[in-house]
């Protein structure tokens, strides 16, 4: 296993516990999109093959169904942070220099919704929103929200779809 994966423990969770890889349950990832061509979660650019383990939702940056993240990382340097949050938590195993990776949940299919960083608090409640709607049909029961531009307002604009999913029993991370 690699560095960061032993550090965390993600070899000894695999180990021990085999039958906790995510089967049958689904991850929305509220963030600012996919890479669904990345080699490591199983797309291939040159072939036009998507990631089976990610299914597109939403782009509610640039209003369609295909939330890639089309930002240069010179114009936002976080542009990529969606893909790697995908990579922690799908990516398909190998190896590097000798030492082992997988992703975490390796039989979960996450669900790909991507906000707009200059409207960050109501791309996030719509993001969210689709998530409440349909977090019955798919099945997803944790819900990654990477929120990039905070509010000063007490309470969120989307506090009320998060207790939605909280009483819902979907568990929620965020950095």
């Amino acid at each position: 296993w690699g560095y960061w994966p032993t550090l965390l423990g993600q070899d000894k969770v695999v180990a021990n516990y085999p039958w906790l890889d995510g089967t049958g349950h689904g991850v929305a990832i509220v963030d600012k999109g996919i890479d669904y061509w990345h080699p490591q979660l199983g797309g291939n650019r040159a072939t036009s093959t998507k990631s089976p383990r990610i299914v597109n939702v939403h782009d509610y940056r640039d209003g369609d169904d295909d939330p890639f993240p089309s930002e240069s990382d010179l114009t936002d340097p976080s542009s990529a942070h969606g893909t790697g949050v995908a990579g922690i938590l799908v990516a398909i195993p190998y190896t590097a220099n000798g030492r082992y990776y997988q992703g975490i949940l390796q039989n979960s299919l996450l669900y790909n919704l991507r906000t707009d960083r200059f409207n960050s608090q109501n791309t996030t409640t719509q993001a969210l929103d689709w998530v409440v709607a349909n977090h019955t049909k798919y099945n997803i029961t944790v819900v990654n929200l990477t929120y990039f531009v905070g509010t000063s307002a007490t309470t969120p604009v989307y506090a009320s779809e998060v207790q939605a999913l909280w009483n819902a029993g979907v568990f929620i991370a965020t950095a």
